[in-house]
């Protein structure tokens, strides 16, 4: 029932792991945050989760991430976006007829990306940077973002020992995708979930896009981080996108 497939975006490997206890041909693509993949905690746990309960998922690594092609410091949100549209055409190949989307912080830039002109009929936002330009400027002090700007490349993060860089390319391209003015042509119901001690995205962003998705349910999860975790539970979390695409 787990599988392990590869597709091509762009000419590169994207490679994912299908869960299928069903034969019904509805499925949950999931989208992981920026710098983790399709084994990151959140991800993987939500999987499982959606598995316990009889619903098919995908969670995909995005180029430059875990088993796909691609550098990291090459890829922008476009570039994800991309990505995310192949995984879908990729799943419409293998016969599904229903795909719901689910992305976890940047992920959740991503699906909504995707949102605007694939056809969705559920989407579960983790947390998200709606206004992804303000959070990367949130991120780096002054003197650090004009030397990335001067020098074109700046380290990002260190994972599993290997140094991350971005290119300003990445946020050139971020400024590109307004959110807020685009979020109304979302036409898929949307679940929208944000920790109320979140010390990586600013909650004040899902409190605005909320205004701005047509159908969308927000909720502020009191207590919960960036993980939507509460004292490292991360049960209400589950729960409250299990019942979600369950329904």
């Amino acid at each position: 029932m787990s599988e392990k497939v590869f597709f091509v975006s762009n000419n590169q490997k994207v490679c994912g792991i299908l869960e299928e206890p069903s034969q019904e041909k509805r499925i949950v693509l999931l989208i992981h945050g920026h710098g983790s993949d399709k084994n990151g905690k959140s991800i993987l746990a939500l999987a499982h989760a959606l598995k316990e309960v009889e619903i098919n998922s995908f969670r995909i690594d995005l180029k430059g991430n875990g088993e796909s092609d691609g550098k990291f410091e090459d890829q922008t949100l476009s570039s994800w976006v991309q990505d995310t549209k192949d995984a879908i055409a990729y799943l419409k190949n293998r016969g599904y007829t229903t795909i719901d989307l689910f992305g976890s912080s940047a992920g959740g830039t991503v699906a909504m990306i995707t949102a605007l002109s694939e056809k969705i009929r559920l989407l579960g936002l983790k947390a998200p940077p709606s206004d992804y330009p303000a959070q990367i400027r949130d991120r780096y002090s002054k003197e650090h973002f004009e030397q990335w700007k001067e020098k074109g490349i700046a380290f990002y993060k260190v994972r599993n020992g290997v140094n991350l860089y971005e290119r300003f390319e990445f946020y050139e391209d971020a400024k590109k995708h307004d959110l807020y003015k685009n979020a109304k042509l979302i036409t898929a119901k949307t679940l929208l979930v944000h920790g109320t001690i979140d010390t990586v995205i600013k909650i004040d962003q899902s409190k605005e896009l909320a205004k701005h998705i047509p159908d969308c349910r927000f909720i502020m999860l009191e207590g919960a981080d960036h993980a939507l975790c509460i004292n490292n539970d991360n049960t209400k979390y589950l729960t409250l996108f299990v019942d979600f695409f369950s329904n």
